[in-house]
């Protein structure tokens, strides 16, 4: 329960993006099994990078979609933390962790 809790208040500053928006694509990752899901509601954005299959950590490094360029910002249950974008990518860590959530903003 408490994950599913943790989800919840990750997810509530972006519930207008989710609901309101829709799909953004063009975005990559330099691990295949890696799965990219982003959605645009004018000029913010969600972007879900997850991996399940791998057993053990998974570093990968992530393409932003095109016009995504930042600032962008992980959400966690206690709120959000910036993320460094170097060169339109964003470096993910997937650990016991195997979902991370990002906002963004469309600089296009």
């Amino acid at each position: 329960m408490r994950a599913i809790s943790d989800v919840v208040a990750m997810l509530t500053a972006v519930e207008e993006t989710i609901v309101n928006g829709s799909l953004l694509e063009g975005g990559s990752c330099d691990v295949e099994s890696v799965r990219l899901s982003a959605i645009e509601d004018g000029e913010r954005a969600v972007l879900l990078v997850a991996e399940y299959d791998t057993p053990g950590p998974v570093q990968c490094t992530v393409a932003l979609p095109p016009g995504l360029r930042g600032p962008v910002h992980e959400l966690t249950a206690h709120g959000s933390r910036p993320v460094e974008v170097r060169d339109g990518a964003i470096a993910v860590s997937l650990d016991q962790v195997r979902a991370r959530a990002f906002r963004a903003t469309i600089n296009e």
